[in-house]
């Protein structure tokens, strides 16, 4: 008898303001040597937060949903917004980027690792750039990407921590299947048929309200990449 096989369901991304964010009691997380929450938020100050938060609806007695979200996964990193917020520097009504996972559904805490988040950023951009080549069609905000790792790129600790035997074997890890690792090589990362670029920059001017600050250009970006593949 053929064993039925299991579907996986994907949890959803969305934006939700942080007033209606909650952190879960089960986040008990406190300290992570080395960085202090004043320095996480510093860190989104300059670079936006560029991995999302992990957050399920919180329901009634009743099971139905009440509009906010609790973050079992993910805070120190909403800790560190609270701390904007709280010195004024982020309003509470701000957008935050948070991965939608069922009410029910257990969550594993993750790390705020911006030296790995870089390299399953380049990785994303790898693979959806072959699939937007595939299909023709513009993953939705796909462009924030790019912008995510240029703002990686230009922090200190990332810097130290491309081409480290950690690094490497992230990057091992994550770029498999049919994605290039060489960059230098790898189209995603280079755009170099100008017909594609366009394509890709007139995409990126339509994400223009997805960023935290000013944005360089995306042939700014492209330089920048350029200046940084053989290391990557």
């Amino acid at each position: 008898m053929a064993t039925a096989i299991q579907k996986i369901t994907l949890s959803s991304s969305r934006d939700i303001p942080f007033n209606k964010l909650v952190l879960s009691q089960a986040n008990v997380r406190r300290v992570k040597s080395g960085v202090s929450i004043e320095e996480l938020a510093e860190s989104i100050a300059r670079l936006g937060l560029i991995q999302s938060l992990q957050v399920r609806p919180v329901v009634d007695a009743e099971g139905a949903e009440t509009g906010m979200f609790e973050v079992p996964a993910g805070g120190r990193r909403y800790r560190a917004l609270e701390l904007l917020v709280k010195q004024k520097r982020l309003n509470k009504t701000a957008l935050v980027p948070c991965v939608v996972s069922d009410a029910n559904r257990a969550i594993d805490v993750l790390c705020y690792e911006p030296g790995y988040t870089l390299v399953e950023k380049l990785q994303t951009l790898s693979t959806k750039f072959r699939q937007q080549q595939a299909s023709g069609e513009m993953p939705v905000n796909f462009m924030r990407h790019d912008y995510d790792v240029s703002c990686l790129l230009e922090d200190e600790g990332v810097r130290a921590f491309i081409g480290t035997p950690e690094y490497r074997a992230h990057k091992a890890d994550r770029f498999r299947g049919g994605d290039e690792p060489n960059l230098r090589r790898n189209e995603a990362f280079r755009l170099s048929d100008p017909a594609t670029r366009q394509i890709y920059a007139d995409a990126y001017e339509r994400t223009r309200a997805l960023y935290y600050r000013d944005r360089p250009s995306l042939d700014a970006i492209l330089a920048q990449l350029d200046a940084n593949l053989d290391g990557l």
